[in-house]
């Protein structure tokens, strides 16, 4: 089935420390029974060290490091947060969403848990910014049917079910995390935020496996036209 889909994937990473702690208040860690002074420091502390691991999940203490498109021909565009700013990247994001002027009929976007986190943080950190988010794009609670959940379409909406892109990639056969790269989930931005170039190219590498694989789930799991292999492995660092 021939259908104008782009694949988005969003990588993010914490702001800097002072930003992330100013949301964090010691004092509404319980501490229960403690009374030992020493006992409620070191509890307040892992609290304080778990709210700076956990930054990058929450637009209100992380950002957008990188966005990750796959064209429906199979060409890639990464909007890098890290050599422009977040805040042109969330423009040029929500132009290329509402602006494109697909040629074989309407645009529909799709990823992975992307309603669920991708759209809402991009949402969040332009509101962060004063940057116009589009009209259309959610109808009260829901977003538009243009923008498709793979996961939501896997675990066939079930509330509180969710399912990794990795293990589903895997469960039909259509790819696997590169466990030879050395940038995860967790490092990826410091990966994009650092100044080497080899570690900068396994960011895109890895950012890049991501949309393969949803390109992947999406041909399997929406009969769209399998790109051929020369294609998807082809690809070359785009920034718009």
């Amino acid at each position: 089935m021939n259908r104008n889909i782009y694949i988005f994937d969003i990588e993010t990473g914490p702001r800097d420390k002072a930003s992330v702690l100013s949301f964090f208040d010691p004092d509404e860690i319980k501490v229960g029974n403690l009374k030992d002074p020493q006992k409620i420091a070191d509890k307040i502390a892992a609290a304080e060290a778990s709210a700076i691991e956990d930054a990058a999940l929450s637009a209100i203490t992380g950002e957008v490091v990188c966005i990750g498109i796959m064209h429906p021909d199979g060409q890639r565009t990464f909007l890098d947060a890290t050599l422009k700013d977040e805040k042109a990247c969330l423009e040029m994001f929500w132009d290329m969403v509402s602006l494109i002027k697909p040629y074989d009929g309407p645009s529909e976007w799709a990823g992975w848990n992307n309603t669920g986190f991708d759209f809402p943080f991009n949402i969040q950190r332009s509101f962060f910014h004063g940057v116009n988010v589009p009209t259309g794009i959610m109808h009260g609670r829901y977003f538009d049917k243009r923008f498709i959940d793979l996961m939501v379409n896997f675990t066939c909406g079930v509330y509180g079910s969710y399912q990794s892109l990795d293990k589903v990639a895997k469960f039909l056969g259509v790819g696997r995390k590169d466990p030879n790269n050395p940038c995860k989930a967790a490092t990826a931005h410091e990966f994009f935020r650092s100044s080497d170039p080899v570690k900068r190219n396994q960011a895109y590498k890895y950012l890049d496996n991501d949309l393969v694989m949803t390109r992947r789930i999406a041909e399997r799991m929406l009969g769209l036209e399998r790109l051929p292999e020369s294609v998807v492995e082809g690809w070359e660092v785009s920034h718009a």
